[in-house]
């Protein structure tokens, strides 16, 4: 997994709210392979922190790209925008996770709090949960009136969480060799819990990302993205994370683009902390009927400033490219295009978009150039892409523009 190095540039604006960013947690297992292990405890106690809407929460991928950095508190509560940090490792033996947490001021580096947290397995979410709710009612006693509002989460098969969580892991990388390798796990997970929500979404947009861009076995692989949205719908109405992944999966599959957009909003609503709704949410403004480039620029920049330095900031800056293209902000979109590009080369959609922008300003030999990167990342001229997934005719327009010998 490739994490982005933060600069002084990434610094964003300190928050009023109380605010917090769990740190990469040490694995103190035997096993050196654990790795993703104590990566995933990150993501899923900074998750579960975001359920407490009186605090400020950076996301878990965030924290985790400060991974090896050696930085102060100081210098990561900068770099983060919060005021408190947690951090702490992860010991797991057999069925048995132990987490030792403390709580860090980032002003000056002092320790507020301490802790230990162990558990079995099928508890994971529960010590999780603890883990969230502990560390909160340090910083605002106020939470414990807010732990009804958070959807309870049923126990879990733990071969089936490893296996979710190495999927999860994967799909940093936004490439299709990345998504190729999730699929089996996301498989093999489904087959010990098919009950997992997170798991069903997840996968399903999986299969709505093969779709997109071709496949063989399509039509069967459609109804199956399909049928697994409706299903964790069904599971989890109320997650955040489910909503926001099933709303991810119906715009791939390009059905139901109305119901794709409500159901990112419904995520935010559930959950206003949780970046990826707002990601989500934000693309939708440009990308469906009615096309709001102003909103989406809001929700976008909302975004980066809950999830700043993760893998998954190359997504956000498409976002914002393809908002600052609808409005014709042509030379803002291609700086923002080429900087995911650069953050994530295997996501080649951003080689459409720059393929777009150049034709625009008649630079048809960057746009030719930058539509033979996108076809040779996924065997298709971004004419019959475009075609594929309905564009706009003035994307399409734009595209016509540039060599077919591309």
């Amino acid at each position: 997994m490739t994490w982005r190095t933060p600069t002084d540039a990434d610094t964003p604006t300190p928050s009023s709210a109380p605010s917090i960013a769990v740190l990469p947690f040490a694995n103190l297992s035997d096993d050196p392979r654990q790795e993703f292990f104590a990566d995933g405890m990150v993501e899923e106690i900074a998750t579960a922190l975001t359920t407490f809407r009186s605090l400020f929460v950076v996301a878990g991928g965030s924290g985790l790209a400060l991974k090896g950095q050696g930085l102060t508190p100081q210098e990561a509560g900068r770099l983060l925008g919060v005021r408190y940090l947690l951090d702490g490792a992860v010991r797991r033996a057999f069925d048995r996770v132990n987490i030792s947490v403390r709580l860090i001021d980032a002003r000056d580096g002092a320790q507020l709090w301490e802790d230990q947290f162990e558990s079995a397995g099928p508890d994971i979410f529960s010590l999780q949960d603890d883990v969230a709710l502990s560390a909160a009612a340090q910083i605002e006693p106020g939470v414990q009136t807010e732990v009804r509002r958070a959807p309870a989460r049923p126990a879990v098969d733990p071969v089936a969480y490893d296996l979710f969580l190495r999927a999860r892991a994967l799909a940093h990388d936004i490439s299709r060799e990345a998504i190729e390798q999730m699929l089996p796990l996301y498989e093999r997970c489904l087959e010990l819990d098919p009950c997992n929500a997170r798991a069903l979404a997840c996968s399903a947009l999986s299969l709505a990302y093969m779709v997109a861009f071709g496949c063989p076995d399509e039509a069967r692989l459609r109804a199956l993205a399909r049928e697994r949205v409706q299903a964790a719908l069904r599971l989890a109405p109320d997650d955040a994370e489910v909503l926001t992944y099933a709303a991810f999966a119906l715009n791939d599959l390009q059905e139901d683009l109305s119901a794709a957009r409500a159901l990112a909003d419904q995520a935010i609503a559930v959950n206003p902390g949780h970046a990826h709704g707002w990601r989500a949410s934000g693309w939708f403004r440009v990308g469906t009927e009615p096309v709001e480039p102003d909103i989406a620029v809001e929700h976008l920049e909302h975004c980066l400033r809950l999830d700043p330095l993760s893998p998954r900031l190359a997504w956000t800056l498409t976002g914002l490219g393809v908002a600052r293209l609808v409005q014709r902000r042509i030379e803002d979109a291609i700086a923002l295009f080429r900087q995911s590009a650069q953050l994530s080369p295997g996501y080649s959609t951003n080689y459409l978009w720059l393929a777009t922008c150049h034709a625009q300003l008649k630079q048809f030999a960057e746009a030719s150039d930058a539509a033979a990167r996108f076809r040779a990342a996924t065997g298709m001229t971004v004419q019959e892409f475009a075609d594929r997934v309905g564009a706009s005719d003035w994307m399409k327009s734009r595209l016509a523009r540039i060599s077919l010998d591309d």
